[in-house]
């Protein structure tokens, strides 16, 4: 079951030359789910292909809010009630994303099973430790080694 009310919702942060893929708008619970447990897209290991690498999928949107290096803004409005998680350059961690989908799920934005898959998924990014340890989680996870977050 999911709730298809909208909310307005921001979500940012700076990964290296602006990969992060921005979410603003008014958007449903389900879209900001997908968009926190979808690709970034920043994770690449070099081949021996004409482009020379290879994007490894699986880099959640969700971990680089807890590990960027430089910043980033969550902001969220529901019923005219504005929250803000607002962190510069080398301040980012968990506790502004768990404070964000702890909102979610409070004002029945994002169901119990979806917030439960998104705190999994923050579990796994605080075993990553820092954003530079994410491509090295999936590189081992691709090249189907044993998987040992940071």
């Amino acid at each position: 079951m999911s709730n298809q009310n909208k909310v307005t919702v921001s979500i940012y942060c700076k990964v290296s030359t602006d990969n992060y893929p921005f979410l603003e708008g008014e958007a449903t619970g389900d879209q900001i789910v997908a968009h926190l447990l979808s690709d970034c897209g920043c994770v690449w290991k070099e081949d021996d292909s004409p482009e020379g690498a290879h994007q490894i999928p699986g880099d959640l949107c969700i971990w680089y809010l807890g590990t960027n290096e430089k910043g980033g803004e969550i902001r969220l409005v529901i019923n005219e009630t504005l929250w803000m998680w607002k962190w510069l350059s080398g301040e980012s961690d968990f506790r502004n994303v768990s404070e964000f989908i702890d909102t979610l799920r409070i004002h029945e934005v994002i169901t119990e099973a979806q917030y439960t898959e998104l705190q999994g998924a923050i579990e796994v990014g605080k075993s990553i430790g820092d954003m530079d340890g994410i491509g090295k989680y999936l590189k081992r996870k691709f090249d189907g080694k044993e998987v040992k977050a940071a």
